[in-house]
């Protein structure tokens, strides 16, 4: 655990507790959805985080870009459907989902292990 990593952790914190309190009164009925979907949210990003650290891919990197976009993606539509409508927002919120998708396919396709570990090492 560094500096870096721990500020951008409390951003990321913040900005999930800020968003919550805004969208708070629109749904109080659908507490456990919000809830599943930020957990999901937040592990994917945790993940993506991880692997990045331990730099066992290649283009590591490309994980923590599609988890950014994917943290522009959560926190700009639901400002966009329930507070204030832009079609740019729509548009920034479109081009971003294409983008974090074609990344994230390209990481899955093309990427190779950096560290290759030998099974017989691993267990003995």
């Amino acid at each position: 655990m560094s500096v870096p990593i721990l500020i951008s952790s409390a951003l990321v914190v913040y900005l999930i507790y800020s968003i919550s309190q805004l969208l708070f009164d629109m749904v109080k009925d659908a507490i456990p959805e919000v809830i599943v979907c930020l957990f999901s949210s937040t592990m994917y990003i945790l993940v993506a985080y991880l692997i990045y650290m331990q730099d066992t891919y290649k283009d590591g990197l490309k994980l923590i870009i599609v988890s950014c976009l994917c943290i522009f993606i959560v926190s700009l539509l639901p400002i966009n459907e329930l507070f204030y409508f832009n079609n740019i927002f729509t548009v920034l919120i479109n081009i971003a989902h294409v983008l974090s998708l074609y990344i994230f396919m390209e990481f899955l396709l093309n990427t190779a292990p950096d560290k290759i570990i030998n099974k017989s090492e691993k267990y003995l």
